[in-house]
Order: structure tokens, then sequence, then C-alpha cells
């Protein structure tokens, strides 16, 4: 992953990488299409950040993720998300 990137979202959200690896490895792939469950991911990432998650960024991750509408570039995910500008 890029640098800079990271760099970025690190500085934005307050999360570090061993944040996210740490939730991520916690996640079975099974998870990623129950909404439930992504809420609580989406909540436990969260939790680590600078500043909650508001409710309408929620529904946008959620929505994203469950209609697979992710982009391969995560850099556009984060711009998207505005996290990555």
């Amino acid at each position: 992953m890029d640098k800079k990137l990271l760099s970025k979202l690190e500085k934005k959200t307050g999360l570090t990488m061993s944040d996210v690896l740490q939730v991520v490895n916690s996640i079975e792939k099974s998870k990623i299409k129950d909404e439930e469950a992504l809420r609580n991911i989406v909540s436990k990432l969260s939790a680590f950040s600078k500043g909650p998650v508001n409710e309408e960024m929620e529904e946008s991750i959620v929505h994203t993720i469950l209609n697979n509408k992710v982009p391969k570039e995560l850099s556009k995910f984060l711009n998207k998300m505005n996290i990555g500008s």
C-alpha cells in the first residue's frame, strides 16, 4: 500500500495500520455480507479513530460494502469517504 496514503489515513482518522489489522484479522469474510456484523466492524474501527463515525458515514460505508461498490483502488474508496484527501 502507498505510504503517502497510509500517512493520510493515519493523520485524518487516528487509526494506525496496527489498529486496522487487529480488527481485520478478527473478521471472517462471511461477516462482511451480514449488515449487523458489518455495522459492528464499523463501530469497532470508529472506536479507534479520532472521532466517531457519524450515522451518514456509517450508512455510506455499509451501503458501499454490501452492494459490492468498493473500488479496487483503496485511494478511491477513501476519497469517497472523505478520508484520503
